[in-house]
């Protein structure tokens, strides 16, 4: 792996290059249990999210480094080391500086080298989950993954020029090796992202058809009150009422039944959208602009729908209106 890594690093157009058994968003690793001899255990859980990473691992992901050192090319037979998020240092160490400490992870000795920013590990609303980072030199022939290992690459040009370039690589150190699962990081984060953009979609398609239900909705009841109250109208114009008095008076009295819709609505729309919480990513569920936007967009919907109907009562000849039966 060590070989392949600098060959790919030494490629045109790389900036930095890692290898490790999981990448970010997946469940291409595993979880295990994590403690720190001589301090008392913290409430819940205590299994953390185990990555096997190589040199460059943090600099190739861009994920900012908050005390100690990376990891590197570290000697298989030297004592364990490895690299903590802040979720470790704030669950395990109630926030002191975890660097130099000896922890035990699924039965292993470690020594903390250094901490890093937290990242999600298996999806992207998730909260926050303690990770625990080890080098891939010192575990790669001990506790080998099951499901391979990964190379990423930070690199700087065309992705499918790189892909050619890293395959011709791999292959000069073993033909016989399988390549699989090549995609840019951008692919993988829009797969990740599957489930968020299916109910996004969803429930775009679902609102869209629930205003359009709403706007044939009240433009029926409105039509089917101005229908039923032809005879009113023509003999309110008859006796000098205005277009626009008439206008005003139709709309009115639709309009006071969408206002009564949205003040019931609101508050439940508030209540349900605690249920998509776990959906939900960079939108707090009581977003202030969505349910400020949407009442005021079906309130404008509203008015249209009643403004047909009005505009219609308004031309109501008097004299054929009075001979409705």
């Amino acid at each position: 792996m060590s070989a392949a890594r600098e060959r790919i690093a030494a490629l045109p157009g790389v900036i930095s290059a890692t290898t490790t058994d999981g990448v970010p968003l997946s469940m291409d690793h595993r979880s295990d249990g994590f403690e720190v001899p001589g301090r008392a255990k913290p409430q819940g859980e205590n299994s953390v999210e185990l990555y096997m990473a190589g040199p460059d691992h943090f600099a190739t992901l861009g994920i900012p480094r908050v005390a100690g050192r990376d990891l590197g090319e570290e000697n298989p037979t030297a004592t364990k080391v490895g690299v903590v998020n802040e979720e470790i240092v704030r669950r395990f160490f109630q926030g002191e500086n975890p660097v130099g400490h000896m922890v035990t992870g699924a039965g292993v000795p470690y020594q903390i080298v250094g901490v890093v920013k937290d990242t999600k590990a298996r999806t992207i609303n998730e909260d926050q989950r303690p990770v625990f980072y080890r080098s891939i030199n010192q575990f790669i022939a001990a506790d080998p993954s099951q499901d391979g290992y990964t190379i990423m690459a930070r690199y700087e040009g065309d992705p499918s020029t790189l892909i050619d370039a890293t395959q011709r690589q791999i292959h000069a150190i073993d033909p016989s090796l399988a390549i699989f699962n090549i995609k840019t990081m951008e692919e993988h984060v829009h797969e990740a992202l599957f489930l968020q953009h299916l109910v996004g979609t969803v429930f775009t398609v679902f609102a869209i058809t629930g205003l359009l239900l709403a706007l044939i909705g009240l433009y029926g009841v409105i039509s089917y009150s101005v229908n039923q109250r032809t005879k009113e109208i023509g003999v309110r114009m008859a006796l000098g009422a205005r277009a626009a008095e008439v206008q005003r008076m139709i709309v009115r009295g639709g309009m006071r039944l969408a206002l009564l819709a949205v003040a019931l609505g609101l508050p439940m729309a508030l209540a349900a959208a605690k249920l998509t919480t776990s959906l939900l990513y960079g939108v707090k569920p009581w977003d202030v602009a969505t349910f400020t936007l949407v009442p005021l967009l079906l309130v404008a919907v509203s008015l249209l729908a009643c403004w047909i109907p009005s505009r219609r009562a308004s031309r109501v000849d008097p004299i054929v209106a009075l001979r409705v039966d």
